[in-house]
């Protein structure tokens, strides 16, 4: 049996998220407004744009319900998790050691919020 040694495949093991990784999410998050240039009409509005973005990279967002978005300013942090591509849809994967999501929401007085959204 052969035995796979990349530096990918370690970090697939040791559930981190490699720079490039990261780089190319924080690069769709910022295309997507959600580096504060956008706006948008409620301040949970950004949760389904981040869970598309990180379903590409095989990634998925801890739950994040409409009760945590509350008031016209906040932040939250979210932890991410390796998709379980064997598992059930209520089978979490590994959970990501070196990063997170981390979420904040201000309301601009027009009605429409400002959001920034980064990798940790």
């Amino acid at each position: 049996m052969k035995i796979i040694t990349s530096k990918k495949f370690a970090k697939k093991l040791n559930n981190i998220i490699d720079k490039s990784t990261k780089n190319k999410i924080s690069g769709e998050l910022k295309a997507a407004g959600l580096d504060g240039n956008g706006r948008f009409p409620e301040a949970d509005s950004g949760i389904r744009v981040i869970w598309d973005i990180l379903e590409k990279y095989g990634l998925s967002l801890d739950m994040a319900s409409k009760d945590l978005f509350i008031g016209p300013n906040g932040t939250r942090r979210f932890s991410l998790q390796r998709k379980n591509v064997a598992g059930g849809s209520f089978d979490p994967g590994q959970e990501i050691k070196n990063s997170m999501i981390v979420y904040s929401w201000a309301e601009m007085g027009t009605g429409k919020y400002e959001i920034v959204v980064y990798l940790s």
